[in-house]
């Protein structure tokens, strides 16, 4: 039920025809307010179902909270429904209707007297604002002409409202620079549909004046639509108009109805500017063209045709020719122009031509043509490209001539011998003269070619004679030097000119071989230091050198030069293969002397290096020129390097454990303790230093304490010491400590320095930990599952050793590939322990997974699985 603020009552929809009671009040008793701003006035058309709406039907305006905003009439005339409304605002002198409340939305409800039922429109029709401070329910006072048709179905909710975004008028300039990159981005709100039923937008453009529709988009889902400037330009083009101002709307379907928007139309100004013609090609004649004038062409005409050039305005395009010196750009020594031409051919007569190279006393004439465009408004536009061509008076032939030497298939070798530079040592190459019928004067050129490549090598220009001398010592330096080879292949010819016409000779080219015979250098010996020798290198000769030298090699080709390569070099044996290697430790390259120093420094110093103290050295020359090479006849020769000179390494002090310490280990450090042994390091400049370690016990040598390490410490693990003394209680059932007397030597592998203050003793007291495990030896042999299990990250397996056995225990992966050997040595009877951190043998961490641990010995092999966790 409605109410109204002053009380009244006001009908319910479910009785339609108290609505239609109540309307003629409106007409009789209604008291209007006294201020238009508080009512709004809309009228327009409607339909039902896309049809008339039946009379005496009502239509009604309501609020968000259903009160009663407003009542009209609907009438037809002709095929067309139309209808009165006003909205009233919230007034105590509109007795019969609650009215409207500022800021909320305002909705439409038809009564169809026909069926006599109540259809709603669930879009709000508009929103309306207060305009004065302190006046409920003041209306804008405006009057909204629909221009499309309110719209009611039983069937069917139209889509909502909505509004076109952006500016109402927006300028459009299209030019070359934004033509391609640039668009316009049209954007609109959303609209709503009331049943959920899928939303459609078309977009059209609409002549402002006419209403035709220009160009229209449709089936759009997004509410953006993008024209590239390129699409804008070409409607113009269409429209054939520079610039033209349009509107645009935008129209929403849910496939039944169809609204435009609520504030559309908006207007574009589209414009364009001159964009000139498009670039063209030339045509004919093609580039580097040759015409000939004589007496068979002098009556024709040479036609100049060239493609049109578009102009996307549509504009007038004319068209300027030009013939000109191709050694300058257009409108400097032209030969010939034609402006303002509108067709794209131009045709020039061969007289004229002729008249044009006669005035310049030419028999040739190097030109290029070229045609520039443009439209009304001047804007040109260039060819693609000029073309090139060659206008010829013509002119007599030259008369054949024939090659005379050398012989086709000739061939020359030379040596030392016929290398010099003289009249008598060159290769003349000749020719028949050629006669000219104008009486010009004749000039050769004689061209030479690389046969096989079939590229020039060079050529000689503006000969008068029919002779032509090439030296030997210039092909032989080109052939064995250049080329680096033994023979080359020649090919010749010869043309002649009359400054106009050219003509090879009618038997060319021939071809000559030229050999260029290298003279191999002679055989030299080997002279110091002499072979075999013993080369001690002590403190007095170390800054001394040691000279090597050899006989020179003689070579007869005088304009080579003999070049010397030294190498010294060992041999070393690998110890594993016994394979043998060499090694270069000095080479010296392309030398121009019989001999040369070696400091006796770099030889003592590159073995000292290595903390080699004698090494057999052999070393030899190999002489060369430019095509042969030749070894000494005596070499290699041989010495053997004895390093005079050897510093003991420097002193140095034991460190820890101090003498007399005694390390305990319990079950905490049982398995997981180390006890570091360490001392100063030792000096020795140019030497590895080792480091031996000497000690002794209460019951002999230990295997978990090494003979020799490179580093001035190492690190006794309590799980070996707990392992050994394990081993050892067969022998000595009382054992649980080990006393260690402990001293080191440094050896740089020639002298050897004790420690400044050893031996040390200390003591390893496992007395805790050994009354346990050797209270009662294993008497089979047993491996333990893992703990924990699963695990993460370390693990401990233990397992049993009843007799004196070799044991291996690993580590495998699910597919069978080892990942860690865990132990592989022989053990003594005893019960073990050892823990797996999770790594592999290369100490890196392993994945997460199932593995498996094997043991094996001679009579005892078992296998169980871990879980790693992480």
């Amino acid at each position: 039920m409605w109410t109204n603020t002053n009380g009244a009552p006001l009908p319910g929809f479910d009785d339609p025809y108290q609505i239609f009671v109540l309307y003629s009040p409106f007409e009789q008793d209604l008291v209007l307010p006294a201020d238009e701003l508080n009512s709004a006035y809309l009228n327009g058309m409607i339909e039902l179902d896309g049809m008339m709406v039946p009379e005496y039907s009502l239509i009604a305006a309501f609020t968000e909270d259903d009160s009663l905003a407003g009542i009209g009439t609907i009438f037809s005339d002709d095929s067309t429904s139309y209808f009165d409304l006003t909205i009233y605002g919230d007034d105590l002198n509109t007795p019969f209707i609650e009215g409207y409340v500022p800021g909320d939305n305002v909705y439409l409800a038809l009564w169809d007297v026909s069926k006599d039922s109540i259809i709603y429109d669930l879009c709000p029709l508009t929103t309306f604002m207060a305009t004065e401070d302190g006046m409920d329910g003041a209306l804008p006072g405006l009057s909204l002409d629909y221009s499309s048709t309110l719209l009611f179905s039983y069937d069917n909710n139209r889509p909502c409202n909505f509004d076109l975004l952006g500016e109402e008028l927006v300028t459009v300039t299209v030019t070359e620079s934004n033509v391609g990159t640039d668009s316009l981005i049209i954007t609109w709100e959303p609209s709503f549909d009331p049943d959920n039923d899928s939303l459609f937008y078309s977009w059209e453009l609409v002549d402002l004046d006419s209403g035709y529709v220009i160009t229209s988009v449709e089936d759009l889902e997004d509410t953006t639509l993008v024209l590239q400037y390129s699409d804008i330009f070409n409607l113009l083009a269409a429209l054939s108009v520079d610039s033209i101002t349009l509107g645009w709307d935008v129209y929403v379907t849910d496939g039944v109805d169809t609204i435009s928007s609520f504030n559309g139309p908006y207007d574009v100004h589209l414009a364009r500017e001159n964009f000139g013609p498009a670039e063209f090609s030339l045509l004919q004649p093609e580039d580097f063209s040759e015409v000939y004038i004589n007496d068979q062409t002098i009556d024709s005409t040479l036609v100049f045709k060239w493609e049109t050039a578009v102009d996307q305005d549509g504009g007038t395009i004319l068209y300027d020719f030009a013939l000109y010196d191709n050694e300058y750009y257009y409108y400097y020594d032209s030969f010939f122009e034609a402006l303002g031409i509108s067709d794209t051919t131009i045709s020039l007569s061969y007289q004229s031509m002729y008249d044009i190279m006669d005035s310049l006393e030419a028999d040739t004439l190097y030109a290029a043509w070229d045609v520039y465009a443009y439209d009304d408004d001047g804007t040109y536009a260039f060819s693609e490209y000029y073309f090139d061509i060659t206008i010829i008076k013509e002119n007599l032939n030259l008369l054949p001539f024939s090659l005379i030497e050398p012989e086709d298939s000739a061939s020359y070798v030379i040596n030392y011998q016929n290398y010099e530079v003289a009249p008598e040592d060159s290769t003349y190459i000749t020719w028949s003269p050629s006669v000219d019928p104008d009486q010009d004067s004749v000039y050769y050129s004689v061209y030479f070619y690389d046969s096989e490549a079939d590229t020039m090598l060079g050529s000689s220009d503006f000969l008068n004679d029919t002779t032509f001398a090439i030296d030997h010592s210039g092909i032989y330096d080109f052939v064995h030097i250049d080329l680096e080879t033994d023979s080359f292949h020649v090919s010749w010819n010869v043309l002649a000119t009359d400054g106009i016409d050219s003509v090879f000779a009618e038997n060319g080219p021939y071809e000559v071989l030229f050999i260029a015979e290298n003279a191999i250098p002679d055989s030299f010996d080997l002279v110091s230091p002499a072979n075999d020798i013993v080369l001690t290198i002590t403190e007095e000769i170390y800054s001394d050198s040691t000279a090597i030298s050899w006989t020179e090699s003689i070579d007869m080709d005088i304009m080579d030069t003999v070049f010397y390569d030294l190498k010294l070099h060992y041999s070393v044996i690998d110890p594993e293969t016994q394979e043998e290697s060499i090694v270069v430790f000095a080479e010296l390259d392309s030398l121009n002397d019989e001999s040369i120093t070696v400091a006796n420094s770099f030889i003592y110093d590159y073995f000292n290096g290595l903390g080699i103290d004698t090494m057999v050295v052999d070393w030899d020359v190999i002489g060369y020129d430019r095509m042969d090479t030749v070894s000494s006849q005596n070499g290699p020769f041989r010495f053997t390097f004895v390093n005079g000179i050897n510093i003991p390494p420097g002193s140095f002090a034991l460190l820890s454990p101090e003498d007399g310490t005694v390390v305990p280990i319990d079950e905490n450090t049982a398995t997981t303790g180390s006890q570091e042994v360490a001392w100063e390091a030792s000096s020795d400049e140019g030497r590895n230093i080792t480091y031996l370690i000497d000690h002794s016990t209460n019951v002999g040598q230990l295997s978990f304490i090494p003979q020799s390490v490179e580093s001035n410490s190492f690190t006794i693990q309590f799980n070996e010491v707990i392992d050994e003394m394990a081993a050892l209680s067969a022998q000595h059932p009382d054992i649980n400590s080990l006393v260690i007397t402990w001293d080191v030597r440094a050896t740089d592998g020639i002298d050897t320095t004790a420690s400044s203050n050893g031996p040390f003793t200390f003591t390893i007291d496992a007395s805790g930990v050994l009354s346990l495990d050797l209270a009662n030896l294993p008497t089979v042999f047993n491996l333990y599952q893992n703990y924990p299990n699963p695990f993460n990250p370390i693990t401990t397996i233990q397992y049993d050793i009843p007799e004196n056995s070799y044991v291996s225990l690993e580590i495998y992966d699910v597919l069978g590939k080892k990942v860690k050997t865990l132990v592989s040595k022989s053990l003594n009877p005893g019960r073990y322990k050892i823990m797996w951190d999770a790594t592999n043998d290369y100490g890196q961490p392993v994945s997460a997974g199932m593995y498996f641990f094997r043991m094996r010995s001679s009579e005892f092999q078992s296998m169980k699985k871990l879980m790693l966790i992480k």
